[in-house]
């Protein structure tokens, strides 16, 4: 005959032995981590994924050793709302903790883009689309959206001159959206150039577009640093005495993707070409790449002389001339290689 009392008392053990195994479950879950040696995953959160979801597949990548624990610690922790959306590199060596802590601060796996100096929205485009941070044709619509450009402050059709070279690390978009790549160049270039344009005084956006439309032609016009000011000085005494710029990159530019490497007499003569400097007088319509800090400086302080020719001496530099005759004999040494 079992004693009075006794079943009773079998239940309370039993009880506390499965809350004491469930404490210890939880410790286990809170203090160890779900895989030694910890290792690296590459693990993406869509947008508008469910908490649910999104442990049970951290679960799978051997990120969390329990996904409903995780779970009730995310909502404990009141985390479910705050985790966000985006590409993570996660450790599996990282206790439940940190592992809400990562996802809450956002993405952290960064891609590096690598924008040179010179280059033209289109090859701007081209260069983020192999980045995969943006879908080249994507990227290339909003560049030339001009409502979208004008509604930035830039007075002009396209992002042309705008989009700073630079190194960007960048998390992956969640979207096919590529204006948050676009707007980061774009902070860029204010964060780089605006300084210099207030230092000059130059608050009218046509003046500041007319200060980068220069210096993209200084960029494609000089392969040596020092000789941005000087060659922004012939362009500023030329465009002083009404002189046609006569800068082929400017042909070039107009030309595009139809350029095939080969500037022919044709091309120096066509006026239906926009961009032909050598036939339309001033500044060309627009900038014609995306210049860099030095050529920006260089123009808003070209350099101060009586040049008013360059030709290239086939190593990078230039030889500068004051006069037509002078420029005729440079022209034969070094580009035609007459005495």
């Amino acid at each position: 005959m079992i004693r009075k009392g006794i079943i009773p008392d079998l239940i309370t053990w039993l009880v506390i032995a499965l809350c004491l195994g469930a404490a210890l479950d939880w410790m286990r879950f809170l203090l160890l981590p779900p895989e030694i040696p910890s290792r690296i995953v590459v693990f993406t959160i869509p947008p508008g994924e469910s908490l649910a979801s999104a442990t049970r597949r951290l679960a799978l990548n051997s990120l969390t050793s329990s996904s409903n624990r995780l779970r009730l610690l995310a909502r404990a922790r009141d985390d479910q709302a705050r985790i966000r959306a985006g590409e993570y590199a996660l450790e599996t060596g990282w206790k439940p903790d940190r592992l809400l802590d990562a996802l809450t601060r956002g993405p952290t796996l960064l891609h590096r883009l690598t924008i040179p100096e010179g280059l033209a929205w289109w090859q701007t485009a081209e260069l983020t689309g192999a980045s995969g941070l943006a879908d080249t044709d994507d990227f290339s619509v909003w560049a030339t959206n001009a409502t979208w450009v004008r509604s930035l402050g830039i007075p002009a059709e396209t992002l042309e001159g705008y989009l700073w070279p630079d190194t960007y690390l960048l998390p992956r978009p969640t979207t096919n959206d590529p204006r948050p790549v676009i707007l980061a160049m774009l902070a860029q270039f204010k964060a780089q150039a605006g300084p210099e344009f207030q230092r000059a005084g130059l608050t009218d956006p046509a003046l500041t577009h007319d200060v980068v439309t220069l210096a993209s032609l200084i960029e494609k016009e000089s392969a040596r640093p020092e000789e941005r000011a000087t060659i922004a000085g012939v362009f500023a005494n030329r465009l002083d005495r009404g002189m046609l710029l006569q800068c082929d990159p400017t042909i070039i530019y107009g030309l595009a993707q139809a350029f095939d490497g080969n500037l022919t007499r044709n091309h120096l003569r066509d006026s239906d070409n926009p961009y032909n400097s050598y036939r339309h007088s001033g500044l060309p319509p627009g900038p014609i790449c995306s210049p860099g800090l030095e050529a920006i400086r260089a123009a808003l302080n070209p350099e101060e002389h009586d040049l008013l020719f360059f030709v290239a001496k086939g190593d990078g530099s230039h030889k500068f001339s004051r006069t037509l005759e002078e420029h005729n004999r440079a022209v034969n040494r070094y580009q035609r290689n007459r005495p």
